[in-house]
């Protein structure tokens, strides 16, 4: 099983078998909450880019609202009680395999994935997302993204309507470019990390 501290720095997709949900909490809490990335970009709508992560988000970024849809109790599984599921054990692999194994089939790259957040804030390609010539749903403003051998690793950031901050709105994979490609691309000139 790996550990917190070896998803800082992992090459590849994790294994199912060497990776827990409850480990991506761990290291969702330790790495990324209660930390404030400020990036400073070359655009004048929007020089300063101040992302905050937040437990409630760590559910919707790995997909589980697609797995549990058809739950009575599906609200359960989803923002801060979600968090908490992930967090005392309820939520795991195997319940959402059990839940429904064709939605949580297609969502679990996404789920080994997620580790790579951490890389992709630390260096990321940023572009303002455009949803033209897209059949998507999406609506964000901007992404971070990293490509890890022939897949596009995607963190999809919108602003806080009531703050001045960003938060994370969807983390995915693609096996294509089609959602960056002949985007605006925007110069990161610099990266901060506070704890918050």
């Amino acid at each position: 099983m790996l550990s917190t501290t070896d998803l800082l720095t992992i090459s590849a997709k994790p294994a199912l078998k060497d990776i827990s949900l409850q480990m991506i909490q761990l290291f969702y809490k330790e790495h990324l909450c209660d930390r404030l990335f400020t990036f400073e970009l070359d655009d004048p709508n929007r020089p300063f880019v101040k992302l905050r992560f937040n437990e409630k988000h760590l559910c919707h970024m790995l997909g589980i609202q697609y797995v549990v849809q058809r739950l009575k109790n599906k609200h359960d599984y989803s923002g801060e009680k979600g968090y908490k599921c992930l967090e005392n054990g309820t939520l795991t692999f195997d319940f959402l395999k059990k839940t429904n194994k064709q939605w949580f089939n297609s969502k679990k790259n996404r789920m080994l994935y997620f580790p790579f957040v951490y890389q992709i804030v630390n260096n990321p390609t940023v572009i303002i997302f455009s949803d033209q010539g897209l059949n998507t749903s999406l609506s964000l403003d901007i992404i971070l993204y990293n490509q890890l051998n022939n897949t596009f690793l995607h963190l999809g950031l919108d602003k806080d309507p009531n703050s001045d901050f960003y938060y994370p709105k969807t983390f995915y994979d693609r096996n294509d470019n089609k959602h960056i490609d002949q985007r605006t691309q925007l110069t990161v000139k610099n990266i901060t990390v506070d704890i918050d």
